[in-house]
């Protein structure tokens, strides 16, 4: 009778975090397994990797050694935010994943089930919705706790992988794939290997019964999307094996790319002690884009209008490096026609300054006006 006393109290708190702690504390094992899972099957239910400590998880015991875990979150809403701020009318149960077994004693069929339940949730949500520590959460539960062949498994764990891809960052992403068996790069290597670890991806896409055309055509995604990546990691995308040599709706995203990363490129030359890299990177990627002699007048545009702004130095750059492989006119003739563009912009100071900066003989009236205006005209 006392028991069941102590019991109905404990049911009675409202706050359900507390209530978990208080059930588990008190020894009421098989009560707290009941909670647990009647609460995931009507609410969300979510795993999520973290490195340090969720605070509301601090009055429950930690299992897990190190100072990272995989957390369970049941919470009435989907939208989970800081995790460690409570919200009016919201409530949330978190506990480390390593409770089932070691806390509740879980056997692993109870587990394998529970594990289902959440990972079929996730599937339910596009990718997009996910968050880093949730595919992270997920993508390392499904590899330990599932059989290699287990169906769910089989989904999460390429999802997982082409999440982390999306990133777009493979020095960060290389730390959390290396926790993955056989992976073949260390987390501390200097060098991102993007290639390499791209072509690793591709692999496990494949051992997961993903097809050619399905990673070809998440990885041209990849290229059109991320219109900031730093080259070397464009280069580790578009360089996949998994891509024919004359793939052309490759060449076409490549294109698209570097026609938006132009600007990019020639702001990233000033000051760089790696400008011979940078050109190497930017052959590569003209290469598979397949950019040639016929590009010779959007080039051209490109290189006299960048000019026509005062921006001398890394135009003769880019000149140097790029000429040949656009059929760029001498460099005598673009500056003519920057200094044309500088003038029709009535950019005094800077039609000025391409005269004296190309030896030509700057006309009397053009010399007076910007004398007038006081305009000063700096190349860059």
């Amino acid at each position: 009778m006392k028991t069941n006393r102590k019991l109905g109290i404990i049911n009675s708190e409202p706050n359900f975090q507390k209530r978990l702690g208080l059930l588990v504390s008190n020894g009421f094992k098989s009560e707290a397994t009941e909670f647990i899972q009647n609460l995931a099957r009507t609410h969300t239910v979510i795993l999520h990797y973290d490195w340090h400590d969720i605070q509301l998880c601090r009055p429950l015991a930690r299992v897990t050694e190190g100072h990272s875990a995989v957390y369970v979150i049941i919470a009435s809403s989907s939208r989970i935010d800081n995790l460690n701020e409570d919200k009016d009318n919201e409530w949330r149960v978190i506990f480390e994943f390593g409770w089932l077994r070691k806390i509740l004693g879980w056997d692993g069929f109870m587990v394998e089930k529970f594990t289902h339940l959440v990972l079929a949730q996730a599937l339910a949500r596009p990718l997009n919705q996910w968050t880093f520590n949730q595919a992270e959460g997920m993508g390392r539960i499904a590899r330990h706790e599932l059989p290699d062949q287990d169906p769910l498994a089989r989904e999460i764990i390429p999802l997982h992988l082409i999440y982390q891809l999306r990133q777009g960052d493979f020095g960060h992403i290389r730390g959390y794939l290396a926790a993955i068996k056989d992976f073949p790069f260390l987390a501390s290597d200097r060098d991102n290997n993007e290639e390499g670890v791209v072509n690793w991806i591709v692999e496990q896409l494949i051992s997961f019964g993903w097809t050619p055309d399905r990673i070809r055509k998440e990885l041209v995604e990849w290229i059109s999307l991320k219109t900031n990546a730093w080259p070397s990691a464009l280069l580790g995308v578009a360089k996949a094996k998994i891509f024919a040599a004359d793939d052309q709706v490759r060449a076409v995203a490549v294109r698209r790319w570097v026609s938006r990363a132009f600007d990019n490129l020639l702001d990233m030359v000033s000051g760089r002690n790696d400008k011979e890299k940078l050109a190497a990177m930017y052959h590569e990627l003209f290469d598979i884009g397949q950019f040639s002699r016929k590009d010779k007048d959007w080039m051209t545009d490109k290189f006299v209008n960048r000019l026509a702004s005062g921006e001398t130095t890394p135009m003769y750059w880019f000149w140097t490096q790029f000429s040949k492989t656009f059929a760029l006119d001498p460099l005598n003739e673009l500056m003519d026609a920057a200094i044309t563009v500088a003038s029709r912009a009535k950019n005094h100071s800077i039609t000025l300054a391409l005269h004296k900066e190309s030896g030509r003989k700057p006309n009397p009236e053009l010399v007076e006006i910007v004398s007038i205006l006081g305009e000063t005209g700096t190349l860059k």
